[in-house]
């Protein structure tokens, strides 16, 4: 069996990490297993999900406190386990030193996969760390072009989409109702968001849309899904404001097509994004979206989805809410099938590297699917 150690921060609830665990799930997993490193000692949402399925979960310490420690850690671990195949999930070029001490434990294919467009607070160290990332990895692999051109610049790369199980988000009026049934709705609107509560994600700005949203809809909820280390501060937020009874915070869910169904519209305010996994999901579900344009026009994959610009303000974007809130709710699972995103497929791809790099298939290039850039 080969094993592939696939590296991340935490394995929760976000949209790196729920795409990892859709492919890990479609995997045949006679032949190729995924292991875990995680930086963090907090058991995470995904953790016992991957050691039923016959993963292996190690905590490393993070770079970002303890470099040395970390990269020795790593070093250590893949020496020991033998591991030929690392592959990191990151937002910067900063993984560049867990995958030199990889390379230095005797890992011999390194994949580097972008998850994100753009990060503020990060270009300085990123810029420094990208070419000498490009020469050390064998595959480069990212969500989106902007996400891979952010990453790797002019050097080729390959698009791996975001891929979901579209049988989970085929639209179903009954699902819809039994779980607004169950959140206590009955006409009201209801809007929504699915991401962790961090800066970048922008929920504050959504908390705005909202209160004016209610005075245009004076029953409506808005519900947040997700963790996060704003969560807290949201919450507070949320209660200072005149929003009572409004809110819905439930945190981390594993219900999330139900929930999605149950929405009438979707908002996603980002300051920055990759092409985020929760778009191609709530498309999928045939949710109107409203989203700052500071996302990537590659996730619009369906009508569905609309673009407006933060500097419009919260008046605005509640004005254009309501009227996406009233679209009827039409299937666009095929539409996202023919766009690239459905994850048996996207597995199958991935399981193409996987035996590429190990030598068990002779072919260097993937299957079809969005093209390669180069």
């Amino acid at each position: 069996m080969l094993r592939v150690l696939q590296v991340v921060d935490r394995m929760d609830r976000a949209g790196q990490e729920t795409f990892i665990m859709n492919v890990y799930r479609h995997l045949d997993r006679s032949s190729i297993q995924f292991d875990f490193v995680e930086f963090t000692d907090v058991p995470a949402a995904y953790d016992q999900e991957i050691l039923d399925l016959g993963g292996r979960i190690y905590r490393l310490p993070p770079k970002g406190r303890h470099l040395w420690a970390s990269m020795q850690a790593m070093r250590s671990l893949v020496a020991s386990q033998g591991y030929k195949i690392v592959h990191r999930h990151y937002s910067n070029s900063t993984m560049y030193f867990e995958l030199l001490a990889a390379k230095q434990g005797g890992a011999d294919c390194l994949i580097a996969h972008s998850h994100n467009s753009t990060q503020f607070n990060t270009k300085l160290l990123h810029q420094l760390c990208r070419n000498p990332l490009y020469r050390l990895t064998r595959w480069h692999l990212a969500c989106s072009e902007d996400a891979g051109l952010w990453m790797f610049g002019n050097h080729p790369f390959d698009i791996i989409p975001n891929g979901i199980d579209l049988e989970r988000y085929h639209f179903d009026p009954q699902k819809r109702n039994a779980k607004r049934r169950e959140l206590g709705l009955g006409q009201e609107l209801l809007i929504g968001h699915v991401g962790r509560f961090t800066a970048v994600k922008n929920q504050a700005f959504i908390l705005s849309v909202f209160q004016r949203f209610l005075e245009l809809e004076p029953d409506a909820r808005l519900i947040l899904v997700g963790e996060g280390e704003d969560r807290a501060d949201i919450t507070r937020l949320s209660q200072s404001l005149p929003l009572t009874g409004h809110v819905i915070i439930p945190g981390s869910r594993a219900d999330v097509p139900e929930l999605m169904m149950a929405m009438d519209a979707f908002i996603m305010p980002s300051l920055y994004e990759g092409l985020p996994l929760t778009l191609v999901e709530a498309q999928a579900a045939s949710l109107p979206c409203l989203v700052a344009d500071t996302i990537s026009p590659e996730a619009k994959l369906t009508d569905k989805l609309s673009y407006m610009s933060l500097q419009e303000g919260p008046q605005i974007w509640a004005v254009q809410l309501r009227q996406l809130a009233r679209q009827p709710r039409l299937d666009q699972t095929e539409a996202i099938r023919r766009a690239g995103y459905d994850i048996r497929e996207v597995s199958q791809r991935l399981r193409y590297i996987y035996l590429n790099a190990s030598g068990q298939a002779a072919d260097p290039v993937p299957p079809a699917g969005p093209p390669s850039r180069s």
